[in-house]
């Protein structure tokens, strides 16, 4: 169960986003045990994101490694090259479970979740790019100005409102934040904190966000909540004097930021 949120900024900056849930299960019956995990890696020259079954997100960001790290080769070859190779690993992995005997086919098949997300800087066009690809082992460069992509329909922050505003590199790890924060609150069984950020400024510098300043971005999402919290009572007017006070508090004891 995972969620990764990509946003181009107006500035050509990107910013990339994950929560760090990951869920195993001993064996047929067992409950689930919930764990932390990373999904977001940052390499010199690109960021590489991925969603899905993580006994094969290690071989996998091995491989992005291997052609992107190693050789630089962000060309549409390139892009070939590693959907060949995720469809390798895939197929690896589906033919040494069936070989077990452990799970149907079905099973199988249904588990296999994989999404990748791989953030570079073009050289040729000097703009900084976003390229994903689905477990349909189809992929695509993002022209779009938001891309979510999870292994469950679960993003609850409709980013497509925000298209029309000016967004700098703040503002995106804001909404990024915010998006992922808002699923956990609303799903928590699917997605879980801490919430990793990362991104690529304009010229093409790749960093990962600490502790420290991710949770300076919680506080100013609970600001941001509090705030359209107190616009929403002064519409609506209510009647309760203390309403407003034991809505925002509440919110903010629900939405407490742990870093």
């Amino acid at each position: 169960m995972s969620l990764v949120v990509g946003i181009k900024c107006d500035d050509g900056s990107l910013v990339i986003a994950s929560d760090t849930a990951m869920s195993l299960r001993a064996g047929d019956g067992a409950d689930y045990v919930s764990l932390s995990t990373n999904k977001i890696f940052c390499e010199k020259d690109y960021i590489f994101a991925v969603a899905g079954a993580v006994w094969i997100n290690q071989k996998v960001r091995k491989l992005s490694y291997e052609i992107f790290s190693k050789d630089a080769d962000f060309s549409e070859e390139g892009f070939k090259s590693f959907l060949d190779g995720i469809g390798r690993i895939i197929k690896e992995d589906v033919e040494l479970r069936l070989n077990a005997g452990l799970e149907s086919g079905e099973e199988i098949k249904n588990s296999v979740v994989l999404n990748t997300l791989v953030a570079y800087k073009d050289m040729d066009t000097d703009e900084n790019r976003m390229w994903i690809a689905d477990n349909s082992l189809k992929g695509r460069y993002v022209e779009e100005k938001f891309v979510v992509f999870s292994d469950k329909d679960l993003a609850y922050m409709p980013l497509k409102e925000f298209e029309d505003y000016k967004i700098g590199i703040g503002e995106g790890k804001l909404l990024a934040f915010k998006s992922i924060r808002d699923t956990i609150r609303l799903s928590p069984v699917f997605v879980a904190e801490p919430i990793d950020i990362a991104t690529m400024d304009k010229e093409g510098n790749v960093s990962k966000l600490e502790g420290n300043e991710i949770e300076k971005i919680g506080k100013a999402y609970l600001k941001m909540r509090e705030e359209s919290y107190n616009a929403l009572l002064r519409v609506s007017n209510p009647t309760k004097t203390n309403l407003r006070e034991e809505g925002v508090n509440g919110a903010l004891k629900k939405d407490k930021f742990r870093a």
